[in-house]
C-alpha cells in the first residue's frame, strides 16, 4: 500500500505537469504583426501559449482575447497560470491585443460633445471576426470556447459584442466598463438586446469598483439589465469592488471573473472518493453548464487512481490509469503513474514499458522532473534484475 506522502506527491506532480513551468512556456510570447484591412493599418498582438502546449499534442485550449494587451497582457497570463496551477482553471492561450485608437475602436457611435474620433467598433469587430481569430485558431490548438475581456473603453466593447454579435464569444468579461458614453449607450444595448428570444446562451461578468452618485446608477442599471436578459440566455455575474479604484480593478476582477466563469472546475475534495462517476457526472454538469465539452481532467483522474491504489483496489486503479495514459498519451506523468499500478499488480514488463515511456517524453520534452521519473524507471529495472517483489513506497 502506497504511503501518504507518496500518495501526495504524485497528486501534485499531476498539477505541475498541468501547468509547470516548462521550456515553451519561459520563451514569452508570440508577437504577431497583423496587416488588417478592416482597421486600415498593422496591429499588435501577443499570443501567449499554455505551459503545456509544447508537449500534450492532444489537447486543444480555450482561448482568452483580451483587449489593453499591453497594460493586462502580463498580469492576465500570470493570474490564469496560477489559477491552473491550483486547478481553478483549464489552460487558457492569450490573445494579448495591443490598443491603438482606443476612442475610435471600442465605441459604437461618433460622440463629438465629449470626444472626437469616435464610433469604429464596426470596424473593430471585422478585424476580430474576419482577420484575428480565424488565424489564430488556424495556427494555434484552440478548443471552440472563446473568451473576451475588457477594462474601461475596452469594457465598453465587450459589452456592445454581446448586445449585438453575442455568438462570436461564449463569455463576456467587462471589467469597470464605461457606460456614459452616447447617453449611456452600452446599457440602453443591452436593455434592447438581452431580453430578446433566440439569443445564444453565454456568460456574463461585470464588474464595478469605487463609484459613486450617477457612475454608481449607471452600474446598477447595468445589473437589472442583466437580470432582464431572456431566460436561458444568459449566465451573469455582477461583482462590486468598493475598495477598488476604476483603474485597479482589473486585476483582481480579471480573476473573480475566470473564477466565475468556471466555477465548478475545481472539483470537490472529497470527490476522488466517491469514485470516477462521481467524478465524470461532475465535469459533464460542468459541460451543460459552460455550454462545451469539459473533459475530465488529467489530474483528476490522478488522484481517483491513487486513492483506489492506496485502498489495494489496485485493477480499478490501473483501469483509471490507462485511460488517463490514453487520454493524455504525451504526459510523462501519466504513463509513470500507470508503471506504478502495474508494479503493484506484480506486472513487472508491462510497468518497465510505462516508465520508459514517461522517462521517454520527460527527456524529449526536458521536463522539470525528469530526474524523479528517472530513479522510478531505475528501482522498477532493479527490482525486475533481482526478482524483488515491489516496494509500497
Amino acid at each position: 500500500m502506497l504511503s501518504r506522502a507518496r500518495r501526495l506527491n504524485c497528486a501534485l506532480w499531476s498539477l505541475v505537469l498541468f501547468a509547470g513551468a516548462l521550456p515553451a512556456a519561459a520563451k514569452g510570447p508570440a508577437l504577431l504583426d497583423i496587416a488588417s484591412t478592416a482597421l486600415g493599418e498593422t496591429r499588435h498582438v501577443e499570443v501567449t501559449l499554455p505551459a503545456s502546449y509544447a508537449w500534450a499534442m492532444e489537447r486543444h485550449y480555450p482561448v482568452l482575447y483580451l483587449l489593453d494587451g499591453q497594460t493586462h497582457g502580463a498580469h492576465a497570463v500570470a493570474s490564469s497560470d496560477f489559477l491552473t496551477a491550483q486547478g481553478q482553471l483549464p489552460e487558457l492561450i492569450v490573445v494579448s491585443i495591443h490598443s491603438a485608437v482606443r476612442v475610435r475602436d471600442f465605441t459604437q457611435t461618433d460622440w463629438p460633445q465629449a470626444w472626437i474620433g469616435g464610433g469604429g467598433a464596426a470596424n473593430f469587430t471585422r478585424f476580430l471576426a474576419t482577420e484575428l481569430v480565424p488565424r489564430i485558431e488556424r495556427d494555434y490548438r484552440t478548443a471552440p470556447f472563446r473568451i473576451l475581456a475588457g477594462h474601461s473603453a475596452s469594457g465598453q466593447y465587450v459589452l456592445h459584442q454581446l448586445a449585438t454579435h453575442p455568438a462570436d464569444f461564449h463569455a463576456y468579461l467587462a471589467l469597470a466598463p464605461s457606460l456614459d458614453w452616447d447617453g449611456q449607450l452600452p446599457i440602453r444595448e443591452l436593455e434592447s438586446a438581452l431580453p430578446r428570444a433566440g439569443r445564444p446562451a453565454r456568460f456574463a461578468y461585470f464588474a464595478y469598483g469605487d463609484d459613486a452618485e450617477d457612475a454608481l446608477a449607471d452600474d446598477l442599471r447595468l445589473a437589472r439589465a442583466f437580470a432582464a436578459a431572456a431566460p436561458g440566455s444568459l449566465r451573469a455575474a455582477v461583482r462590486a469592488f468598493p475598495e477598488e479604484t476604476h483603474s485597479a480593478l482589473p486585476l483582481l476582477a480579471l480573476i473573480d471573473g475566470l473564477r466565475q466563469l468556471y466555477a465548478g472546475y475545481a472539483a470537490p475534495e472529497k470527490l476522488a472518493a466517491e469514485g470516477l462517476p462521481a467524478v465524470e457526472a461532475h465535469y459533464a454538469a460542468l459541460s451543460t453548464r459552460l455550454g462545451t465539452p469539459v473533459a475530465v481532467p488529467e489530474a483528476a483522474l490522478n488522484e481517483v487512481g491513487y486513492r483506489l491504489l492506496g485502498s489495494e483496489r489496485v485493477a480499478a486503479a490501473i483501469a483509471v490509469f490507462e485511460r488517463a495514459a490514453r487520454e493524455n498519451p504525451s504526459s510523462a506523468n501519466a504513463w509513470d503513474s500507470l508503471a506504478e499500478a502495474l508494479a503493484q499488480a506484480a506486472r513487472p514488463e508491462e510497468a518497465l514499458r510505462a516508465a520508459q515511456r514517461a522517462v521517454e517524453l520527460a527527456t524529449r520534452f526536458d521536463l522539470p522532473h525528469r530526474a524523479s521519473l528517472e530513479r522510478n524507471l531505475a528501482r522498477l529495472q532493479d527490482e525486475a534484475a533481482s526478482g524483488a517483489p515491489p516496494r509500497a513506497d
